[in-house]
């Protein structure tokens, strides 16, 4: 009996993914691209249309796509920015996902927090510029390490239209991090 050849499958399949917990694999490709994405461009705000679907980018089926968005948002990795008579919608990467992506695919991210505690603490730091200049590293991904530093009630920044932030009341548990 003749058998139909298996199509080709579909190209987000064939890109080297970590296990991220819960997510599925096109769940994965997308978090893994949008935060790439953000993290060179730093974005913030994310078309998925632009992301996924123009041109040579057509990585995602848009079906697909849209349930995943919706899924990622769900579970907290972007926020969804919903708008009447859009198809898809932009999204913004939450800290969970940044965290998630980065504990998942950057090497050296524990080391990367640590150094900017030590800047921050030891060096006396105030300002993501300073950080930035001293780390040679996005200013996407210091920011990130930034808000994750003041979600955890470590520091308290203040942010200003232009990008820039600065780095106020550091808390005795960040030095101590840098001891323990």
């Amino acid at each position: 009996m003749n058998r139909p050849s298996i199509g080709k499958p579909p190209s987000y399949t064939r890109h080297a993914l970590a296990d991220i917990p819960g997510l599925t694999q096109i769940d994965n490709v997308v978090l893994k691209f949008s935060c790439e994405y953000d993290l060179e461009n730093n974005a913030y705000i994310l078309n998925p249309g632009k992301l996924f679907l123009e041109g040579s980018n057509q990585l995602v089926p848009e079906g697909e796509l849209k349930d995943s968005l919706e899924m990622l948002d769900r579970n907290g990795f972007i926020k969804l920015f919903r708008t009447i008579g859009s198809r898809l919608s932009q999204y913004q990467i939450t800290t969970r996902g940044m965290e998630s992506y980065l504990n998942a695919y950057l090497d050296d991210y524990q080391t990367l927090i640590r150094t900017v505690i030590a800047l921050i603490v030891n060096r006396n730091m105030q300002s993501n510029a300073e950080i930035i200049a001293e780390t040679d590293r996005p200013q996407r991904l210091i920011n990130h390490v930034l808000d994750l530093l003041e979600s955890n009630g470590h520091v308290a920044l203040s942010k200003t239209m232009g990008g820039g932030i600065g780095i106020y009341n550091v808390s005795p548990a960040l030095r101590r991090m840098l001891a323990g």
